[in-house]
Order: C-alpha cells, then sequence, then structure tokens
C-alpha cells in the first residue's frame, strides 16, 4: 500500500520540475512550448513531444498560442482534441494538434485536459 504522504510528495516534486522546464524553455526546443495547470500537469506522461514549429510559419513570422481541450482514453492518448482558442493561424493550430496526439498521458482518471501550446519566433 502507498503512503498517502510520500505519493504527494512526488506530485508536488512532479508539479515543480514540469513549471521549471516549462518557464525556462527546457521542454521546448523548438521555440514552442507547452504549459498546463497544475492538476493537468499531473497527467502528463514522459511522452510528450513539442510541436514541429511548420516552416512556412518560420518563413512568415507567425507565432500564437493553441490552446486545446483534450480528451484522454483508457490507451492514455488523446481520444478527442478540440481547439478552444486558434493561434490565428490554422498551420499552427495543426502542428499543436499533431503534437498532442503524440503524447502519452500517466493516466486517464481526468478525462478533459486543457492544454496550452505557444509558437514564438524570437526576434
Amino acid at each position: 500500500m502507498k503512503n498517502p504522504e510520500r505519493t504527494m510528495w512526488l506530485r508536488t516534486i512532479a508539479v515543480t520540475l514540469v513549471s521549471i522546464f516549462v518557464l525556462s524553455g527546457c521542454a521546448s526546443p523548438s521555440k514552442s512550448s507547452t504549459s498546463a495547470t497544475q492538476d493537468d500537469a499531473l497527467m502528463l506522461g514522459n511522452t510528450r513531444p513539442a510541436p514541429i514549429y511548420p516552416a512556412e510559419a518560420i518563413a512568415h513570422h507567425w507565432g500564437g498560442k493553441v490552446v486545446l481541450k483534450v480528451t484522454v482514453g483508457p490507451d492514455l492518448h488523446a481520444s478527442a482534441i478540440e481547439i478552444i482558442q486558434s493561434s490565428g493561424h490554422a498551420i499552427l493550430d495543426q502542428a499543436a494538434m499533431d503534437a498532442v496526439k503524440k503524447w502519452t498521458f500517466d493516466s486517464n482518471r481526468i478525462k478533459n485536459l486543457k492544454v496550452e501550446l505557444e509558437f514564438n519566433r524570437g526576434s
């Protein structure tokens, strides 16, 4: 049987590490970043490839934030993805959805997650 205090402590560390990686940009080598609410961050698994920044978007200096509603299926992958907020560029919205389709989640006890991905071209 698991120790509840240890489990809570490990979750706190996991959320802190996710926040540090997201805020520092370490989780976004392609200059896109991912963030989630604290509860949602607990559900994100280790398999979470960053979105591919499309060449056309880079060439046009397009960027923006995509907010997605992700439904986690019994196989711990996204069973449905809905755009809550568009980046304003369909190609970036599609890149965000394509990335999330490859993610594996730690648990399916929370069915709907809000995920934000930001494409930001530096100057």
